[in-house]
């Protein structure tokens, strides 16, 4: 692939793809998969409840905080790969270069 010059001060040397799509996408996807994760982690929470149960209050306690941790850090997960592929397909579309010598962006 042939990265384009830049126009302010003619180097091509240190011109990278701008990913703000996928910076964006990531840190969005994470965040709503974290909260869809844990709001789905309510099942698991009384899941892990009702089997730590079998160990006193302490063993409920414990089970409900781990399936309701379970659930959020799989939605994050989850939420997060999805955000930074969707970021990836709009950085593509984008194709707007940044110059890491003077800071310039460049419509590609």
């Amino acid at each position: 692939m042939v990265r384009p010059i830049c126009p302010k001060c003619h180097s091509s040397e240190f011109v990278v793809e701008s990913r703000t799509g996928k910076k964006v996408g990531t840190g969005v996807g994470t965040v709503a998969g974290g909260v869809a994760g844990y709001t789905g982690a309510v099942g698991g929470m009384e899941a892990g409840a009702a089997i730590g149960s079998f160990l006193g209050p302490v063993g409920a306690i414990a089970g409900g905080a781990i399936g309701g941790l379970m659930g959020a850090l799989v939605g994050a997960s989850a939420g997060g790969a999805v955000g930074y592929k969707v970021g990836e397909s709009i950085d593509e579309a984008r194709m707007v270069y940044v110059c890491n010598k003077c800071h310039t962006e460049i419509q590609g």
